[in-house]
């Protein structure tokens, strides 16, 4: 005798297996608020040291990314390791990601081409996986949060370079640090 599934058993394995992945995501709130605050105080560092003390070598600030990458790398890691599940959707996270680093790394390496005018850029970018994140597991903060992605990105491509880079430290506070700590908070509630 074969055992099939119904139509009923059948959505309750994807109901589950979207719960698992959302589970993920909510639990990896850490990295938007690791990254968050990384990079909103390289760029602060970078718009301050530049417009008030000219300090010419600010910009190597962003090679603080770099350690940061391979700490996040090794860390997701440590984490898939610990789960006793993968969903396919956690692969799409993963996969969506890992392409939005390596289109961040091309544009950064080819930076000095357009004067290093890359943070509007950037901030446009950091949009998608944001959104595609906040709309699969739907988290509403995360969507909102890449909605202001576009806002600032639309705003820095307005300004003058030496504003780029406080407009990038908004950007992130509100669709990186807001929604993380959402996630957090969320995660406090359903766990008590």
């Amino acid at each position: 005798m074969k055992d099939e599934l119904t139509e009923k058993d059948s959505l309750e394995v994807i109901q589950n297996m979207i719960s698992m992945a959302k589970g993920s995501v909510v639990s990896n709130q850490f990295y938007f608020i690791m990254w968050g605050w990384a990079l909103i105080l390289i760029n602060l560092f970078d718009y301050v040291s530049t417009t008030y003390f000219e300090f010419p070598y600010a910009k190597m600030a962003w090679g603080l990314c770099f350690p940061l990458g391979i700490y996040t790398g090794v860390h997701a890691s440590l984490m898939a390791k610990k789960r006793h599940f993968k969903t396919h959707l956690d692969d799409l996270f993963l996969y969506m990601w890992m392409g939005f680093f390596i289109i961040v790394i091309i544009i950064v390496g080819a930076g000095a081409k357009v004067n290093f005018y890359i943070n509007p850029l950037i901030v446009l970018i950091t949009s998608l996986p944001t959104l595609v994140t906040g709309l699969v597991v739907k988290f509403k903060p995360l969507i909102v949060g890449a909605s202001t992605f576009w806002i600032f990105a639309a705003i820095a491509f307005n300004l003058p370079h030496e504003y780029h880079s406080l407009v990038g430290a908004v950007a992130l506070f509100c669709g990186y640090l807001v929604p993380g700590y959402l996630l957090k908070r969320k995660i406090k509630h359903e766990s008590v």
